[in-house]
């Protein structure tokens, strides 16, 4: 918000800490409110911040990261939880109608694309999917209590 390299901010920065001492000392319990106020602000940055979408044109995910997904099937955009798999990159052990047959590693793998990332049951992912997925975000963090 003010570029260290830049004084042309520094006297209205200046003026607001003026404003708000002078709003302390009338009210002390200004304080509080300000810090609260502060607090709120540094969270919705962080949050902005975190929230990017990254076009897939652009960059793919790392292969097998969990991310969100931008997917669109029959018109309808929803966000999931993805996983972009390159080709011959995940093998299968199992027969699966859609595995991929490599001759020179005598492997079967999964076809490159999205999947639809589960942690439950008995997979750990399905796909490929169908649709189409135009954006992918990082996941956010945990929160500190879970």
């Amino acid at each position: 918000m003010f570029p260290a390299d830049s004084d042309e901010y520094w006297p209205e920065l200046q003026q607001a800490i003026d404003h708000w001492e002078r709003r302390i000392s009338d009210d002390p319990g200004m304080f509080n409110q300000l810090v609260w106020g502060l607090m709120v602000a540094t969270h919705r940055a962080e949050a902005a911040e975190a929230d990017t979408w990254t076009p897939v044109a652009e960059l793919l995910p790392e292969p097998d990261r969990r991310v969100l997904a931008v997917y669109i099937e029959e018109q309808k955009p929803v966000i999931i939880r993805a996983v972009h798999l390159p080709a011959k990159y995940a093998a299968c052990y199992d027969e699966y109608e859609e595995a991929e047959y490599d001759e020179e590693t005598d492997t079967l793998y999964f076809p490159g694309g999205w999947y639809e990332a589960m942690e439950s049951g008995e997979y750990a992912y399905t796909g490929p999917l169908s649709g189409q997925v135009t954006f992918w975000a990082d996941l956010p963090a945990l929160p500190a209590r879970v």
